[in-house]
C-alpha cells in the first residue's frame, strides 16, 4: 500500500481540504447549469451543441485520469490539489469573459483538465489516509462536498440570476478557489511515492482496470452517471419550456444535490450492514423509478422535487462506492492507489462526458419524455450489471463493522 500512516488529526486535514476544496471545485464546474438556456440563447447555439461542448470537456477527464494517478504515486497528491485549484479559476474567468462559443468552449475544456486534477488528488488522498479503516463513509464526505457544492452554487445562481448574467456570476464564481488554495498548500500528504517507470505503471493502471472486478465496477458508476448528468442537463430546458424562470429551476434542482449529500454517507454506513451488492441493488432502481415518474407525470413541480432527491441520491453515491472497491482490489492486487483509482475514474467519468451530449441530442429530436425514458433505461441497465456480475474485489475487514461482502 502506497501510503503514509498518519494519525487522526492529520487524517481529518487530509479529508477537510478534499471536501472544501470539493465544494469549491464541483460548484465552478456545474454551477451554470440552471442559466445554461440563457447562455445558450446569449451564444446562440442549440441545446445539443452546448450539450456536446460540456460532454468534450468530459472527454478531456477521461484522457487525463490515469496519467494523474499515475503522477499522484509518484509525486504525491497535494501539487495536483494545488493545481486544480488554480486551473479552476482560470477556467471560470475565461468562461465568464468568452464572446462567443469557442471562447466558452475553450474554458469548458480548461475546466476538464482541472476537475480531474482536484478530484484524482482529494480521493487517492482520502482513500490512502484511511487505508487501515473502512474507507466508504469519509469517501461519502467527498461526495457530499461535490454535492453540497452543486447545491448551494444552484441555490445562489438561481436566485441571482434574475438580477446578474451569467457572465457576472460565472466572474463571482472564480474567486472561490483561491480561498481554499492556502487549506490545500499546507495538507499533509499520506501517498508514498513510487519510482515504477510511467509506461508501467499505466500499463497496471489498465490491466487493474480490465480485470474483473474493478471492470464491473466502472460500469456500473458509468452507467449511473451518465442517467445522472443527463437528468441534470435536461431538466432546465424541460422546465424553462414549462414557463419556468430561473430562480424556480434552480430550487426545483436543488433536491438532486441534497439527495446526493444525504445518499453518499448513508451508503457508505450501509454497505456495513448490506454489503456493496445489496445498497446498489437499491439505489440505481430508485433512480430508474424517479426518471420513469417524471417522464409519465410530467415537469409538475411536486413530481420533480421528489424524483430530483431521488436521481441524485442514487447517482452521485456510487462513485464513493466505486472508490472504496477499486481502493480494496488495489491493495489485494498490488497495485498502487493512484493508478488504480485513476483506471477505475477513466471509466466512470465517461458517464458525464456522454451523458450531457446524448440528453441534448435525445431532447431536440425526441422531446423531454423519451429523454427521461431512456435515463431510466440507463438506471436499470447499471443495477442489471451489477446484479448480475459478482463483485470480484476482496474483503477488508475492519473495527468499525463486519465485513461489508459477507452479505
Amino acid at each position: 500500500m502506497t501510503a503514509v500512516v498518519l494519525p487522526a488529526a492529520q487524517r481529518r486535514r487530509v479529508l477537510s481540504a478534499a471536501v472544501v476544496g470539493g465544494f469549491v471545485v464541483v460548484a465552478c464546474w456545474t454551477g451554470l447549469t440552471p442559466l445554461y438556456p440563457e447562455l445558450a440563447a446569449t451564444l446562440r447555439v442549440r441545446a445539443d451543441l452546448l450539450g456536446t461542448i460540456v460532454g468534450l470537456a468530459a472527454v478531456i477527464s477521461i484522457a487525463c485520469q490515469i496519467p494523474v494517478g499515475v503522477l499522484i504515486d509518484r509525486l504525491g497528491a497535494r501539487p495536483f490539489l494545488v493545481a486544480g485549484l488554480a486551473l479552476t479559476t482560470v477556467a471560470t474567468v475565461i468562461r465568464a469573459m468568452a464572446p462567443n462559443i469557442v471562447a466558452f468552449a475553450l474554458g469548458q475544456m480548461m475546466m476538464g483538465l482541472a476537475v480531474p486534477l482536484y478530484a484524482a488528488g482529494s480521493i487517492t488522498a482520502v482513500a490512502a489516509a484511511y487505508g487501515e479503516v473502512r474507507r466508504g463513509t469519509p469517501l461519502g464526505y467527498i461526495q457530499s462536498g461535490t454535492g453540497l457544492g452543486q447545491a448551494t452554487a444552484f441555490l445562489v445562481i438561481g436566485s441571482l440570476g434574475s438580477v446578474m448574467t451569467w457572465r457576472q456570476l460565472s466572474a463571482g464564481m472564480g474567486l472561490l478557489p483561491l480561498l481554499v488554495l492556502p487549506m490545500a498548500a499546507i495538507m499533509p500528504d499520506p501517498i508514498l511515492r513510487v519510482r515504477v517507470p510511467i509506461a508501467s505503471a499505466v500499463l497496471d493502471s489498465l490491466r487493474f482496470l480490465a480485470s474483473r472486478g474493478p471492470a464491473q465496477i466502472a460500469l456500473v458508476t458509468a452507467g449511473a452517471l451518465a442517467a445522472g448528468n443527463a437528468a441534470l442537463y435536461v431538466l432546465p430546458f424541460a422546465l424553462r419550456g414549462a414557463s419556468m424562470g430561473a430562480g424556480a429551476r434552480g430550487l426545483l434542482l436543488l433536491p438532486y444535490f441534497l439527495g446526493a449529500i444525504v445518499g453518499a454517507p448513508f451508503a457508505g454506513r450501509a454497505v456495513g450492514w448490506l454489503g456493496y451488492r445489496a445498497t446498489l441493488g437499491g439505489l440505481l432502481p430508485m433512480g430508474s423509478a424517479a426518471a420513469m415518474a417524471m417522464a409519465t407525470a410530467g415537469v409538475h413541480p411536486a413530481v420533480v422535487v421528489a424524483s430530483c432527491f431521488a436521481l441524485g441520491a442514487s447517482a452521485m453515491s456510487t462513485p464513493a462506492l466505486a472508490a472504496g472497491l477499486a481502493a480494496r482490489s488495489a491493495r489485494a492486487l498490488s497495485v498502487p492507489t493512484g493508478a488504480a483509482l485513476g483506471g477505475v475514474r477513466l471509466a466512470q467519468t465517461t458517464g458525464p462526458a456522454l451523458g450531457p451530449g446524448m440528453a441534448g441530442v435525445i431532447y431536440v429530436h425526441a422531446g423531454t419524455s423519451v429523454t427521461l425514458v431512456v435515463i431510466a433505461v440507463l438506471f436499470f441497465a447499471a443495477a442489471g450489471v451489477g446484479a448480475l456480475a459478482p463483485l470480484a474485489v476482496v474483503a477488508e475487514r475492519s473495527a468499525t463493522g463486519p465485513d461489508p461482502l459477507s452479505h
